[in-house]
């Protein structure tokens, strides 16, 4: 049963990063296309980087509402961290 509830966690850890790295990505590529902008060398349509950024940042920030919700379930259920998992130490 304790291996099903870590499990849970794990799941919710790895949307945590996929999250992360789909709000973040978009708003890099955003930046590199704006600063290649100002130099003169823009190889690709402004507007199609903008359009692809904008879907793959509002996934990330969907699956950040996601987990949010799903953490705070946990934490009306009583399946949020034990006091082991927070200092480190077994009691």
């Amino acid at each position: 049963m304790k291996e099903q509830k870590q499990s849970a966690g794990d799941w919710l850890n790895a949307l945590t990063i996929m999250g992360r790295i789909l709000i973040s990505v978009p708003i890099i590529v955003s930046l590199l296309s704006i600063l290649l902008s100002l130099f003169g060398a823009n190889p690709v349509n402004d507007e199609s980087v903008f359009t692809g950024s904008t879907m793959i940042f509002f996934c990330g920030v969907a699956t950040l509402v996601y987990v949010a919700i799903k953490r705070f379930q946990q934490g009306l259920r009583g399946e949020g961290r034990t006091d082991e998992r927070k200092t480190g130490v077994e009691t």
